[in-house]
């Protein structure tokens, strides 16, 4: 079931990221307006690009149903076959499979640039999320003509 789960969430995820940039787009004008509906798009969509990259890190190396061929069949696996693999340490977040040998050699089957880019999204989307929770409190807001004092 979890698996299933981990398969369709990443279908769901960038569909509400289209959405949401479709959005964004096509009512650029009215949206600009208030930063905190700004703010809040762009947490939704640094949120779905960090899921998108879990999904991507977690189907290179946890969502792999053999393990040791997987690890075998890698061209980093330099002449190495299943039977000489001890190992394979796994972890869901951040994504990370790495295979360990029976002569001590290792390597990760997942991506370096994945967690880089998870971590990176994950800092976006809370940033934004703090400025929106800000700006909400402090009552940001563009002012208006009169408001800002041109008086036409």
């Amino acid at each position: 079931m979890l698996f299933l789960v981990l398969l369709v969430s990443p279908l769901l995820s960038l569909g509400l990221l289209v959405m949401t940039l479709v959005y964004v787009l096509v009512a650029r004008g009215h949206s600009l307006k208030n930063s905190v509906k700004v703010l809040v798009q762009g947490a939704v969509v640094f949120t779905c690009l960090a899921h998108l990259v879990f999904s991507w890190g977690f189907f290179q190396g946890l969502g792999v149903p053999d393990m040791g061929e997987e690890c075998a069949s890698s061209p980093r696996a330099g002449g190495h076959g299943p039977s000489d693999l001890a190992r394979v340490d796994s972890r869901l977040f951040p994504p990370k499979t790495v295979c360990v040998w029976r002569d001590g050699m290792s390597f990760d089957l997942v991506a370096p640039y994945i967690n880089p880019l998870l971590y990176t999204f994950l800092a976006a989307a809370v940033v934004c999320v703090v400025a929106a929770v800000y700006f909400r409190l402090r009552g940001s807001r563009v002012p208006t003509k009169k408001e800002s004092g041109s008086g036409e």
